[in-house]
C-alpha cells in the first residue's frame, strides 16, 4: 500500500504581496496538527492572478527558479515542517529577457527542488505575456509519479491521457479560475481522473486579490480513479483540506476497466513510452 496524505490550500492571495501570502502559508501549515505529506497551492499563489498586472508589471514580480525568493522561502516553509509542497509562480527565463513562463514546482520535504513544469496551454489572453512550456513533466515523488498541470492545461484531456501513458498515479492541477466557471473546476478534474483511471488533485484560487480584481470560486477537489469526490470545499477562504490517497486503488480501477491498456496493444500514440501497471 502506498498511501499519501495530501492538503489542498485554498488561499485567497493578495495582489503583489509576496510577503503576505508566503507569511499566510507558513501560518496556515503551522497550525495543521496533523501534516500532511505534500501541499498543493493554488496558480500564482505569492502574488494572486490578475492579468493586467502580469501583463504590465511581470518583470517586477517574476523570479529564477530556485534561486528566487519564492523558491527559496517555499524551500525553508518544507524543511520547517518536513512537508513536500507544490508552489506555483510567474517564472523569470534565466537566459532569454522578457520571457515568462507560468510555473509549477515540487519541493520535497528536505528542500530538494524535484521538479518544475512550464505550463503548455497557456490561455488566449495570456498569451501577451507568457511563454508556452514545451515539455510533460512527470515527477518521482516517495515512489509515486506525480503530473503536473496548470488551469487552462485541464481543457485539454490529451495532455492527461499522454501522462498516464508515461506512469502517472496522481494529476495535480493549480488553477485560478473566477466565479461563474466552478463547473470547470469539478468537471475536469472529475474527467480526468476517471477518463485515466488515476487520482486528480484540483487545488484553484478564492476570492478576490484586490478590491478591483475578479473573484475566483475556489471549489477545490480531490478525485479518485473512478471518478468519485473524495474531498471538495467551496468559496471557503485561506483554508486547507486534506484528503488521503491510497494509489493500489488505480490498479483496482483498471483490472476492473482495462482500457489503458486496449490502448497500449493498439499502439495508436506513437513515440509513448507506455509504463502503466
Amino acid at each position: 500500500m502506498m498511501r499519501k496524505l495530501f492538503g489542498l490550500v485554498q488561499l485567497n492571495s493578495k495582489l503583489n504581496d509576496k510577503e503576505t501570502n508566503l507569511k499566510k502559508l507558513d501560518s496556515l501549515i503551522s497550525k495543521e496538527v496533523k501534516k500532511a505529506d505534500s501541499y498543493i497551492l493554488p496558480e500564482f499563489f505569492n502574488i494572486g492572478y490578475d492579468l493586467e498586472s502580469i501583463n504590465n508589471y511581470a518583470e517586477d514580480f517574476a523570479e529564477i527558479i530556485p534561486e528566487g525568493e519564492t523558491t527559496q522561502e517555499v524551500i525553508r516553509i518544507a524543511k520547517k515542517y518536513n512537508v513536500s509542497i507544490v508552489a506555483n509562480i510567474l517564472e523569470k527565463d534565466p537566459i532569454i529577457i522578457g520571457k515568462y513562463y507560468d510555473t509549477s514546482i515540487l519541493i520535497d520535504d528536505s528542500g530538494k527542488l524535484l521538479g518544475k513544469y512550464r505550463k503548455i496551454f497557456v490561455f488566449p489572453k495570456e498569451k501577451f505575456r507568457l511563454s508556452e512550456g514545451t515539455s510533460i513533466e512527470i515527477i518521482d515523488w516517495k515512489g509515486i509519479k506525480i503530473g503536473l498541470s496548470i488551469c487552462y492545461d485541464h481543457a485539454f484531456p490529451e495532455l492527461y491521457r499522454v501522462m498516464a501513458l508515461r506512469g502517472a498515479q496522481i494529476l495535480i492541477i493549480t488553477s485560478a479560475v473566477p466565479k461563474g466557471f466552478e463547473k470547470l473546476v469539478e468537471v475536469r478534474t472529475s474527467a480526468r481522473a476517471q477518463d485515466n483511471q488515476l487520482f486528480a488533485i484540483g487545488v484553484n484560487a478564492v476570492g478576490k486579490s484586490s478590491e478591483d480584481s475578479i473573484p475566483f470560486c475556489g471549489n477545490s477537489i480531490a478525485v479518485d480513479p473512478h471518478g468519485d469526490t473524495l474531498i471538495k470545499l467551496g468559496d471557503e477562504e485561506d483554508v486547507i483540506a486534506q484528503v488521503s490517497i491510497d494509489t493500489d486503488k488505480i490498479l483496482e480501477e483498471r483490472l476492473l476497466e482495462p482500457s489503458l491498456h486496449e490502448i497500449k496493444m493498439l499502439k495508436i500514440y506513437d513515440g509513448i513510452d507506455f509504463k502503466i501497471d
